[in-house]
């Protein structure tokens, strides 16, 4: 594909990369965001009044063990997601909010820049704990929205990473490159973590289907660490 001159953000968030790509870490930039206050866990009532097992509080914070390593991307480096560029991402909420949002308790998202075809493309994985069912009622709300909410978002597999795992295009026009593109996501549930893992291609480019495919299976297995409770 021709070079193309993008919007002025994505451009500087773009031209950042390639300069650390230059001094020999093919990563962009970004950090972990804060969730709501986390429930309080019931642990702290005496065992004697039920007799049904109380369930750990979800975690304050998500690991960074959590979340894809250099070793999972070809020795990519990873960085953290400090700001909102990827928040459509964190997870897709398709004709959102969801109401299963007021459930999310922490959330951490890192970003690398890969090659592929011997062309770079970014890549996204965000880990998010939920209280109580939330995260399997985000999927049931995700299914629910992509359905009925226009041609963007589509459903193209599930069972790609588990039992409760879906894969997503989003496909949206470019207006300023008259073209479309597509980002491949792939959104899977491990006990009370959700795990998001999406190509979303360089500038005006493509991200790639095989790619999600691929290491979905293995963010998902990174995320076990967070996933229990």
């Amino acid at each position: 594909m021709p070079a193309v001159t993008t919007p002025s953000r994505r451009r500087t968030a773009l031209r950042l990369a390639v300069a650390a790509a230059l001094s020999g870490a093919l990563v962009a930039t970004g950090a972990p965001s804060a969730g709501a206050a986390p429930v309080a866990s019931d642990a702290s009532r005496p065992a004697a009044l039920s007799p049904v097992a109380h369930h750990r509080a979800a975690p304050r914070t998500v690991p960074a063990s959590a979340l894809l390593q250099p070793a999972d991307l070809g020795g990519a480096g990873t960085t953290a997601v400090t700001d909102d560029y990827w928040a459509a991402l964190q997870p897709p909420q398709p004709c959102g909010p969801y109401p299963s949002a007021r459930l999310r308790r922490a959330d951490r998202a890192v970003q690398a820049m890969i090659g592929v075809d011997d062309r770079p493309t970014v890549v996204v994985n965000d880990v998010a704990i939920y209280a109580a069912d939330g995260a399997h009622r985000y999927l049931r709300q995700l299914r629910r929205a992509v359905a009925g909410c226009g041609p963007g978002w589509a459903v193209l597999a599930t069972g790609v990473a588990g039992d409760e795992s879906v894969l997503l295009r989003h496909r949206e026009h470019i207006d300023y490159a008259d073209t479309d593109k597509d980002t491949y996501v792939v959104v899977a549930r491990t006990g009370r973590a959700l795990v998001v893992v999406a190509d979303t291609g360089w500038e005006t480019a493509d991200g790639h289907e095989a790619v999600v495919r691929d290491l979905a299976p293995v963010a998902v297995g990174r995320a076990a660490v967070v996933s229990g409770g």
